[in-house]
């Protein structure tokens, strides 16, 4: 069972901040790529029962950063009772992936 939340960030410099965020070897990845390389990534981390993923794609042509978020968690029983505690965090993660967007593009 999982939770998805997509968020669509509109940023003045899209790639600056992913290029902060990630802080890649300039030199190697335009070596590597080219000169107009775009960088993204994937973080994962557990939190309660869940495995969170985030996706962070490059910027689009609109300079928005699109950050899916994956929460994913296993039930051991696979009871009723297991669904509805994972169920019952909905509100808690979705409030996590707000919490995080506000700390890594907001300061």
């Amino acid at each position: 069972m999982g939770f998805n939340f997509v968020y669509h960030l509109s940023v003045e410099n899209a790639k600056r901040e992913l290029d902060i965020l990630f802080s890649p070897d300039n030199k190697k990845f335009k070596k590597s790529f080219s000169e107009n390389y775009q960088l993204g990534g994937t973080i994962r981390f557990k939190l309660k029962s869940f495995i969170v993923k985030i996706y962070l794609q490059p910027p689009s042509e609109n300079n928005k950063i699109i950050a899916n978020f994956n929460f994913h968690s296993s039930f051991e029983n696979k009871s009723i009772e297991e669904v509805k505690d994972r169920l019952a965090e909905y509100s808690t993660m979705k409030g996590k992936a707000e919490q995080i967007i506000g700390e890594l593009f907001n300061g």
